[in-house]
């Protein structure tokens, strides 16, 4: 049929259909309706495409239209995209992957559960004085630590005659310690930035005699901690009493 509209003429075949090569019938659709004599376009359907209106697929690999395919595949990246998560995701042991790696940044190498730093001043310098008998001078946790770096000062006017190193398997009580060096001990400490090797218990470096330490002296020791729980420096005098400072740093 033929339309003439605003001088134009149409052909109208909104109404009309023919049969594919396939042999199926298919049509030609106008826009609106079909009826309205609006200039017609083509409508083509293909079952390997699919319509708009198909669910999404159930599975990878069945029998499914290519928009029902599509459709799984935006659910399982709007699946994947939850799993991830964003950058601004609060750290969660059980939450986003972005979350996840947040908490384990958070909680690398720090038992505590707090940001783990490389190093860790100890927080006052602590002077103590010093008698006959064995005196405890410094005493800290090393469970979290690798190495414990300390300068000691004798700022009294006697000479030690002993200077225990200890290290502590247990926190718990009875405590249970490993002498680790002491005035006697075969290669307990040197008299010279030396690692002491040949000292089986633990590795130590020492810049004094730390057992004979005169009056006004001081030195300096670095101490492998990691198969201990705590470290204790104790300090000894023949007679009277002297002071000893110390201040230190914790390293990973």
């Amino acid at each position: 049929m033929i339309i003439k509209r605003n001088n134009l003429l149409y052909y109208d075949m909104a109404n009309q259909s023919y049969t594919g090569a396939s042999g199926t019938t298919l049509y030609r659709e106008a826009d609106g309706t079909g009826t309205n004599g609006d200039p017609h376009r083509p409508y083509f359907q293909n079952r390997g495409i699919g319509f708009t209106s198909d669910g999404a697929a159930t599975s990878d690999t069945g029998n499914f239209s290519l928009i029902a395919l599509f459709k799984r595949l935006l659910q399982r990246w709007t699946t994947f995209l939850g799993i991830v998560g964003a950058t601004a995701d609060a750290e969660s042991a059980t939450g986003s992957l972005m979350a996840r790696l947040r908490y384990i940044a958070n909680h690398l190498g720090s038992g505590s559960g707090a940001s783990a730093a490389l190093s860790l001043e100890l927080t006052t310098t602590t002077t103590v004085s010093v008698g006959t008998s064995l005196t405890t001078v410094l005493e800290v946790d090393t469970s979290d630590w690798h190495f414990l770096s300390v300068k000691i000062q004798n700022t009294g006017s006697e000479a030690l005659t002993d200077f225990q190193t200890q290290g502590f398997y247990s926190s718990q009580t009875p405590f249970s310690y490993a002498l680790l060096a002491s005035a006697g001990m075969v290669s307990s400490y040197g008299t010279g930035m030396a690692k002491q090797s040949n000292n089986t218990l633990i590795p130590i470096i020492d810049a004094y005699n730390l057992p004979t330490m005169g009056a006004t002296s001081d030195g300096q020791l670095e101490i492998n901690c990691t198969r201990y729980q705590k470290i204790r420096l104790q300090a000894q005098v023949a007679s009277g009493t002297t002071s000893i400072t110390i201040d230190g740093i914790l390293k990973r």
